[in-house]
């Protein structure tokens, strides 16, 4: 926080010594969001007035929204995750938190990792909700192809553990609307079937965390 700007520095001050507020509900004088699910609190949201500096980095809007729309999903099931276990985790930034090798060789660090544990499974889904606009390569970006590279690893993993059976993939989560995005992977591959074939889903579908979770639960 700067320290130049004391009223917020006293104020912010005044909310950690109110810890039952800020590590068990959303604050907006930071702002945060809270969710139960997530493996420490709080989770900080981007700042218009950029007065917070955060490791991992406050959250984006897609990203907020992310784990806004997997919070009330969650909420709304909670007799179906009796028996699941589901934790999620802010990835740290590159250089300091878990990165995936491309085949170029350049390091992907995914903004979320997801889990969901059922008896003796271990389901785990790298999740990153940008944009793609420039994913000119269309549906071989490497960041929407990790998915299938994560199912070859699958084998190795599952050798250092005897106890669990381990299941990896991974989403774009995308905040740009269908119609545009069709536009840029061309003429060809309009369907949003397609996409979500190939593990992209878009955040204007008030559907696409259950899509998620089916994905999940099915692979």
């Amino acid at each position: 926080v700067r320290a130049d700007n004391r009223a917020f520095v006293e104020k912010v001050r005044r909310l950690v010594k109110r810890a039952d507020k800020i590590y068990k509900r959303d604050v907006k004088e930071l702002p945060t969001i809270h969710f139960h699910r997530h493996l420490y609190q709080p989770l900080l949201v981007t700042d218009s007035h950029e007065r917070v500096q955060a490791t991992p980095p406050a959250l984006n809007e897609g990203e907020r929204k992310f784990v806004s729309d997997l919070r009330a999903y969650v909420r709304s099931r909670k007799t179906s995750f009796e028996s699941i276990e589901v934790f999620l985790l802010r990835n740290l930034s590159r250089g300091k938190g878990i990165g995936l090798f491309e085949s170029g060789g350049e390091a992907f660090y995914p903004d979320f990792i997801l889990w969901i544990i059922q008896d003796a499974q271990q389901r785990i889904a790298f999740i990153d909700p940008h944009g793609l606009r420039y994913a000119e390569g269309g549906f071989n970006d490497p960041k929407i192809h990790l998915h299938k590279e994560l199912k070859i690893l699958e084998p190795t993993l599952q050798r250092l553990s005897a106890k669990w059976q381990i299941h990896l993939t991974s989403f774009i989560i995308s905040p740009s609307h269908y119609d545009e995005i069709r536009k840029t992977f061309g003429e060809g591959r309009n369907s949003k079937e397609e996409f979500e074939d190939n593990n992209v889903l878009f955040n204007e579908d008030p559907e696409y965390v259950g899509k998620l979770f089916h994905k999940m639960l099915s692979c």
